[in-house]
């Protein structure tokens, strides 16, 4: 455990903060993931005893890949990669969508899915941006908590989160 410390800090020097405040290094285990990168000529540090490998220089393609795409039939991974696009793009569009549309911009939605908005934000004592921002922090800490349990409990958690979220926001809107 501490040889991947020592990795985390040889990350943070390696990493230029000041140009942007993204992954500019990505972290794996996988020898199929490390081998791959270092065939399309990619830099690897390898700590002895560390299971870990930094990958340098990442972009952003790295991230919305999976190792076991090049197993797959390219239609079918292509078809994976953009829905992992599609799903990267929506979770950082769709919150400050819906503060900009439910604060400023209402004459945009539809009438009725407008008054359904109004009628289920009325006992919401919380401004949009508030109520956004609490439910990340949520999202966030039932994430934090399927990854530090023991394994079999991991998935069950991240799952019984998501129900208690889901079930407290239909309730709210029936109260």
């Amino acid at each position: 455990m501490i040889l991947y410390y020592l990795l985390g800090q040889l990350e943070q020097l390696i990493v230029n903060p000041s140009i942007l405040p993204v992954p500019q290094i990505l972290s794996t285990e996988r020898p199929d993931k490390v081998g791959s990168y270092l065939l399309d000529g990619r830099v690897i540090v390898i700590v002895n005893g560390s299971p870990y490998a930094l990958i340098m220089p990442a972009v952003l393609k790295d991230f919305l890949a999976s190792p076991d795409d090049k197993n797959l039939i390219p239609i079918f991974a292509n078809f994976l990669k953009g829905i992992r696009l599609l799903a990267a793009t929506l979770t950082l569009l769709l919150p400050g969508l819906y503060i900009a549309i439910t604060s400023f911009h209402q004459e945009i939605l539809p009438t009725e899915l407008l008054f359904s908005i109004l009628a289920s934000r009325e006992n919401v004592p919380f401004p949009a941006f508030l109520e956004i921002l609490l439910l990340e922090i949520s999202f966030e800490l039932i994430r934090e908590a399927g990854l530090r349990v023991p394994s079999p409990l991991g998935p069950t958690i991240g799952i019984v989160g998501a129900l208690v979220l889901g079930q407290a926001a239909v309730s709210a809107r029936y109260c």
